[in-house]
């Protein structure tokens, strides 16, 4: 197994934030639970005049390059962490039709 020792350079691979954040917007009734007696519940549907439902993700990552023997950063190491930001978001109105921003990569286009 290698060691710092015999190595020639040491990568330090870092996670500043890795983090999801979301909030919604209603402006209408929302959907709710309803006790009725000898059946149990039941469950009204939502009616929308406006909606709104945003997601924001973001990921920092940084790397360090430097010698191994002297423990000198390196030219070719990156001076700023990498920073992603991913926004998406769906509006809805009257619950008749919605649309959706994104600027997410979609499924299986890696």
């Amino acid at each position: 197994m290698p060691d710092r020792g015999s190595a020639e350079v040491v990568v330090e691979i870092r996670s500043g934030a890795l983090s999801t954040n979301s909030d919604n917007m209603l402006l209408g009734l929302p959907s709710l639970t309803l006790p009725v007696p000898t059946v149990g519940a039941t469950q009204t549907p939502e009616v929308a005049l406006a909606k709104r439902e945003n997601k924001v993700g973001v990921a920092k990552i940084g790397i360090t390059i430097y010698d191994a023997k002297t423990g000198a950063l390196l030219p070719y190491s990156p001076s700023a962490p990498t920073v992603g930001l991913s926004r998406d978001t769906d509006w809805g109105v009257m619950s008749l039709f919605g649309w959706k921003r994104t600027d997410a990569l979609p499924a299986g286009s890696e």
